[in-house]
C-alpha cells in the first residue's frame, strides 16, 4: 500500500493497474479505491461473480464516478 501512495500522491499516476492474482484481495481493492483514482482491474482467470465482486468493492470505496475499469485477456 505504500508504494501505491507514493505513486499516486507522490509522483501522480494517473490510475493504478491491479494484477489478476489480487483481483480476490478484496481489503486491497477497497484500499487503493481510496486512493482516488481510477483502478484497472485484470480479471485473468475469475469467475463472472469475483470479478462483479472486486467491481462493487471500489465503485463503493472510491470517490469517483468511474472508478473501474476491466482488463481481460483470452490466452
Amino acid at each position: 500500500l505504500a508504494a501505491a501512495q507514493f505513486l499516486v500522491h507522490t509522483l501522480q499516476v494517473p490510475f493504478l493497474k491491479i494484477s489478476s492474482a489480487d483481483l480476490t484481495t478484496l481489503p486491497l481493492l477497497d484500499s487503493l479505491a481510496r486512493l482516488g483514482v481510477p483502478l484497472l482491474l485484470s480479471t485473468g482467470m475469475a469467475t463472472l461473480a469475483e470479478v462483479r465482486t472486486a467491481v462493487d468493492v471500489v465503485q463503493q470505496a472510491s470517490p469517483l464516478p468511474d472508478a473501474a475499469g476491466l482488463l481481460h485477456c483470452v490466452s
